[in-house]
């Protein structure tokens, strides 16, 4: 798994040397907009999601695609969209409903990033990050048993989560 900035850079250039022969191949088309994402060039990122989307409306991943890269660019009402849509045609996208999740804590609608949360746990129960948000959640909205259990197994889960544990629920 790429983990470099030259490791996307080849990437990036492995992309463009097969879209040069397969111009409308969806999948090198999302790895090429992966690769751009890591490399932090977002608009261009959503825009071979775009020309994805235009060849395969439905298909779940570009639309994850696009909407974890408005998501980093803070566009989090168009990121909430593309991010359900993904949803719509496949539900058990555990990445999409994490990404729909910080999406509303970053609005502040924490009530409804909870249930985004504790789907992607009942979908993957070793999901340490959506343990760690749910919990950071539930200290949002002052159910501290909640927060102190989940932050607890992101804990256990992931040792960086630690940090959170302290600041949510050991203050």
């Amino acid at each position: 798994m790429p983990r470099s900035s030259n490791d996307y850079r080849a990437m990036l250039e492995e992309a463009n040397a097969l879209l040069a022969s397969t111009p409308g191949d969806v999948q090198v088309l999302l790895v090429r907009a992966k690769a751009k994402s890591q490399l932090k060039d977002y608009d261009a990122a959503i825009a071979d999601c775009n020309t994805a989307l235009r060849l395969a409306p439905t298909h779940a991943s570009a639309l994850y695609q696009r909407g974890l890269n408005r998501l980093k660019m803070k566009q989090y009402p168009a990121a909430i969209t593309d991010l359900t849509k993904a949803l719509q045609y496949n539900p058990q996208y555990k990445e999409a409903l994490f990404g729909r999740g910080v999406a509303r804590m970053q609005t502040l609608n924490f009530r409804a990033a909870v249930p985004d949360f504790s789907e992607a746990i009942r979908l993957d129960s070793t999901y340490a990050d959506a343990y760690e948000y749910r919990g950071i959640c539930y200290a949002s909205l002052n159910k501290t048993a909640e927060a102190k259990a989940d932050l607890e197994k992101a804990a256990q889960l992931n040792p960086k989560a630690e940090r959170s544990l302290r600041r949510y629920v050991e203050q």
